[in-house]
């Protein structure tokens, strides 16, 4: 696979020869220069404006930035972003997003679940946590709305949204062509190409290519340990090693077509990316009760007991002893592929008619998809617990027309309404052997789930410019939506019968759900000055309830409600000292209500269980800050600080979780720095150093928490060096990350309850790379 996927590389990496390949493209003059702290326009209210005028608390980052910072996928782009947190899933969650922003989101990427960040490309919904762990592919710049987007960006942003606006077609010859080479063999070739095919349709071609080896090592226990007993995957001689986790393999690329005329715009794109990276890599942390759970008839070559204990803990190094086998199955022994893979696509259609002056009609129209796949062996170990293997697929159609005007100088105003219909598949081998028993022997099934998921909506945005420095925005969406959950639970043996006993009563039955909502928010911003706004307003949000997607028993087949949010929140945004300082601030105060929880017990006490409960209310409150500053020519600063406070309040039953925890992935602290400073050399040429922190406290990953989920704070730096001669377009870049080699955790698994694990995902540790631009 890794072989086959570099000679690709390699293809694609010819073509960008030819034709100009990567991300982030920018005019020659454009490379080095530091980043003005000014004019940056958004588009979170349906229209353009600048960042500084816009009344919403918005982390904006343009292309020229990614790259200064070394940042190529969504999960990066949390470091700078204040009270947001976004982890790659891995376990049992596989190739997802696990996003959450001011304390409320989701990590779960069941396709039962919705997401409780929205996130968007080109204004096109992602409906699911799988697939939105996006690389960043020839970006223009991304948004992070925090807060509730109920009524912009509709159903599941309750905690906020993040917008990504990739670069649209000039026609001007532009592009550029790169080429990486890093730790792990890490070979990356990304590359864009902009023109003209008439005077007035344009095409730019992107493209990007990445294969890396794994930065955790599998290793064979029985090979490393002679004579212990466990049965041996790996010859007599030779390495100990079986493989890597964490290795990375995508070919992608992207057409996008624009065609203009006095009062239309057209943009078409389409986008493939061919994903077959590794598992996520999953390590063994603790035992706490000294011993875990296993298969009964589970048994040395001597015929020995097998005890699952602590000498396969590998906690603090870059190892594991997974084997992804399950030998002693009584179905017949069998091993599951090293994969963790998502393949998106997608076409839209973005049709913007100018009707008159002051009066715009916007239509965005998607089609979209992925195929995928992952393993899970949650044990870590080279015995059995719950092994598993899912694929997934999905296949949504989105539609969005928006009525955008004017009213003289009184009002601006968007009416509109949204269309999601979503088909999705959840297939695989769930195989529970922590649960086996001699009257059970196969606990477990084979999965092969449709969910349907279906979503209206009705939507008015206005802002009424009541002076010319004082604004009120008003605005109101209706949801109704609708989702079906259809149950196949099929033997481990294959032989098609339902599964026993997770099938019994459970296989062929169909779960339902229907609701509707309205969000509201309403707002005030005052101009005290040309570069300072004051604003305050009161939003809400809502994220979609449904069925339980994993239910084990006929009982755990039960419904759940969607949870809700009130928000209040006030904000400053200033430019100083002749706009080369700006600063933002926003402090918020939110009832959340109905919060929906995936918890190990479910209402009628059956094990195992994992499934969701609406199971209370919080109030949260916070404040930001962020600034950018150009104190002197080629230098740049920029930084941020958030705080958050979650308090349960209320609770709707008994479920174990107490008043004194917080919601998953929700830190009280979090902040960020960087610097960079352009030295000149020479004629055309610039050295630029850049250096950029980020700290975040800590923070649990179970919502009932506790020692065994508490993953602790830390700090990461990254560095980089870029040499450039601007006027030719071409630029060398040295990056480090992890700059000090921190060892630490993005996220633990407390399964203590179930077969006396701690299992957890190690961060990346310190890489260098090289890469070497030609823009043109």
């Amino acid at each position: 696979m890794k072989k086959h996927s570099l000679v690709t590389s390699v293809a694609l990496a010819a073509l960008g020869s030819a034709v100009g390949l990567p991300v982030h493209a920018q005019t020659g003059a454009d490379q080095g220069a530091a980043p003005s702290p000014s004019d940056i326009i958004v588009t979170a209210q349906f229209r353009e404006q600048n960042l500084q005028d816009t009344p919403i608390a918005i982390t904006a980052v343009n292309a020229q930035m990614l790259e200064a910072r070394s940042q190529d996928n969504v999960v990066a782009i949390a470091a700078q972003a204040p009270n947001v947190t976004l982890k790659a899933g891995g376990g049992i969650f596989g190739p997802s997003l696990q996003a959450y922003i001011r304390g409320i989101g989701q990590y779960d990427n069941n396709l039962g679940y919705e997401p409780g960040v929205g996130l968007y490309v080109d204004d096109v919904y992602y409906s699911t946590l799988t697939g939105s762990a996006l690389d960043l592919l020839d970006l223009d710049r991304v948004e992070v709305l925090r807060g509730p987007q109920g009524t912009l960006a509709g159903k599941n942003s309750i905690g906020g949204a993040i917008k990504l606006f990739t670069k649209k077609p000039q026609g001007d010859n532009s592009g550029f062509a790169q080429v990486t080479y890093g730790s792990y063999d890490r070979v990356e070739f990304r590359g864009a190409l902009d023109f003209a095919l008439t005077d007035n349709l344009f095409v730019r071609i992107s493209g990007a290519a990445h294969d890396s080896d794994g930065y955790v090592k599998r290793v064979d226990y029985e090979c490393e340990n002679p004579g212990s007993g466990i049965p041996s995957m790996v010859a007599s001689s030779g390495s100990c090693k079986l493989g890597t986790e964490g290795g990375k393999t995508f070919v992608g690329g992207r057409v996008a077509l624009r065609w203009v005329s006095d009062r239309v715009e057209v943009n078409l794109a389409g986008d493939y990316t061919k994903d077959s990276s590794e598992v996520i890599p999953n390590q063994l942390l603790g035992l706490p009760n000294g011993t875990g759970s296993i298969y009964p008839q589970a048994s040395t070559i001597d015929g020995s007991p097998l005890v699952l204990d602590s000498r396969f803990i590998t906690a603090g190094k870059y190892k594991t002893y997974s084997t992804y086998c399950n030998l002693l199955s009584p179905a017949g022994g069998y091993c599951l592929p090293n994969v963790a893979a998502v393949s998106p696509w997608g076409v839209s259609a973005n049709i913007a008619v100018k009707l008159s002056d002051d009066m715009n009609l916007t239509s965005i129209t998607a089609y979209r998809g992925y195929d995928g796949a992952f393993t899970y062996d949650n044990d870590a170990s080279p015995l059995v617990s719950s092994p598993g293997y899912n694929t997934l697929s999905q296949k949504q159609f989105t539609q969005e027309l928006r009525l955008s005007g004017r009213v003289g100088d009184l009002l601006d105003y968007t009416v509109g309404g949204f269309l999601l219909d979503a088909k999705n598949n959840n297939g695989g081998k769930v195989d529970i052997a922590y649960g086996a028993s001699a009257l059970f022997p196969l606990f477990g099934h084979l999965i092969d789930d449709d969910v349907h998921n279906k979503s209206k909506a009705l939507f008015l945005q206005t802002e009424w410019h009541l002076t010319d420095a004082l604004n009120v925005v008003a605005g109101i969406r209706y949801t109704k939506e609708s989702k079906k959950y259809h149950y196949v639970r099929k033997s481990l043996s294959g032989d098609g019968t339902a599964a026993v006993p997770t099938g019994l009563g459970l296989d062929g039955q169909t779960g339902y759900f229907s609701g509707d909502n309205v969000d509201y928010r309403l707002g005030v911003n005052y101009s005290l000055t040309d570069d300072i706004m004051a604003y305050a307003q009161f939003s809400t949000g809502f994220k979609g309830g449904g069925t339980n997607p994993r239910p084990f028993f006929a009982s755990q087949l039960y419904g759940f409600g969607p949870e809700r949010v009130k928000s209040y929140e006030v904000g400053l945004k200033t430019q100083l000292f002749d706009r080369k300082l700006r600063f933002n601030t926003a402090a918020f105060y939110s009832d959340y209500t109905d919060i929906q929880l995936v918890l190990l017990v479910c209402p009628d006490g059956t094990v195992p269980c994992a499934g969701p409960q609406n199971v209370g209310s919080a109030h949260i409150k916070g404040a930001e800050a962020e600034f950018d500053a150009n104190p002197v020519p080629g230098l740049s600063i920029n930084g941020s600080v958030s705080y958050l406070d979650f308090e349960y309040y209320a609770f709707s039953a008994p479920t174990g979780v107490g008043f004194n925890d917080r919601t998953p992935y929700t830190s009280k602290w979090k902040w960020s720095i960087g610097a960079q400073y352009e030295l000149p050399l020479g004629e055309d040429l610039t050295l630029t150093p850049r250096i950029d922190g980020d700290y975040q406290s800590s923070f649990y990953t179970d919502p009932v928490n506790g020692p065994n989920n508490l993953v602790h704070g830390y700090s990461l730096w990254n560095g980089r060096l870029t040499l450039a001669a601007p006027e030719r377009g071409w630029q060398l870049a040295l990056q480090v990350t992890n700059l000090f080699d921190k060892y630490y955790y993005s996220s633990y698994s407390d399964n203590v309850a179930f077969n006396g694990l701690i299992f957890g995902t190690p961060g990346r540790p310190r890489e260098w790379a090289v890469t070497v631009k030609k823009s043109f």
